[in-house]
């Protein structure tokens, strides 16, 4: 009998160290991942210092289109630039009929995918010699879309964001695997 009280002494103390190890681990694990994820948070978080060379807007939403058209003709940049992924219906003729008080460019990314959006963004940036690009996204895009065009692009990001009604699990797990992945496995533009 007093083997079986050592013994259930012994367990029980195995399990506190085992969880206390375990709740070290996780907190750990949070500040690291933290600190590693640091330059992918929200990349709103920086406002443009003056006019930006030009608005991109990523491929989605109908609303990130329009809100594109709307900074430029605010004044926020003089070209607009979109990404001919998927375009909806209210902009898909503006890649032919230039509209009267902008210039508006469509580029076709490739691949099609926001690291094509990317990289075909930095690669006209270069081409024009423009220094700073003011992004247009979703919200719930923003980190990703942050991520690959600030591995791309070397000058001044800002970002504007379309809100986003609280997406879908489905969305949420999408963009959050999609983010992961091209943070530890797409390490270049």
């Amino acid at each position: 009998m007093g083997n079986g009280v050592r013994s259930t002494g012994a367990v029980r103390g195995a399990l506190v160290v085992a969880v206390l190890l375990l709740a070290v681990g996780v907190a750990g694990g949070i500040v690291l991942g933290w600190r590693l994820l640091d330059g992918i948070r929200h990349p709103a978080a920086t406002p443009m210092s003056g006019q930006a060379d030009a608005v991109v807007v990523f491929a989605g939403e109908e609303r990130r289109f329009a809100l594109g058209r709307d900074l430029v003709e605010a004044g926020q940049a003089p070209v607009l630039v979109l990404s001919a992924a998927r375009l909806p219906a209210l902009v898909a003729g503006w890649c032919d009929e230039q509209p009267v008080d902008f210039e508006v460019v469509c580029v076709v990314p490739d691949p099609t995918s926001t690291s094509g959006e990317a990289s075909a963004f930095a690669a006209l940036a270069s081409e024009r010699g423009w220094g700073s690009l003011l992004g247009v996204t979703g919200d719930y895009h923003a980190q990703r879309a942050g991520l690959l065009l600030s591995r791309c692009f070397d000058g001044e990001l800002s970002w504007a964001l379309v809100d986003w009604p609280t997406p879908s699990w489905s969305l949420t797990l999408s963009e959050a695997t999609k983010t992961v992945g091209d943070w530890l496995l797409s390490r270049w533009c």
